[in-house]
């Protein structure tokens, strides 16, 4: 299983890329979110028609076991913090203390 960091940042507050994930392309829309103060990702097909919106970006976890579906990517997308201090992903903090890696399925 191969480990991808994908290209996260925290400028602009809005922003997209597209990423080939498993000979798939996909687009991953990012906002910050400042009523609830997260970032939100959105995941698009290679039309860019959107595969799963609303994703709150939380360390810890497989950002995609809940909305799990054939058209998502197949491995595990997780937040991870470099600092052990910082478990919330702030607006500034994005690409710098956190990252966000796919795991591939096997």
């Amino acid at each position: 299983m191969a480990t991808l960091i994908l290209p996260v940042t925290n400028t602009p507050a809005n922003y997209s890329f597209n990423v080939d994930l498993e000979g798939v392309n996909y687009y991953f829309d990012f906002k910050w979110n400042g009523r609830f103060e997260r970032w939100i990702m959105t995941i698009s097909d290679d039309e860019q028609n959107p595969l799963q919106a609303g994703i709150s970006l939380e360390t810890g976890i497989d950002l995609l076991a809940l909305v799990r579906s054939d058209d998502l990517p197949p491995g595990n997308l997780v937040l991870i913090s470099e600092n052990p201090d910082l478990e919330v992903c702030g607006q500034d903090n994005l690409g710098d203390d956190f990252y966000l890696a796919y795991v591939e399925s096997e």
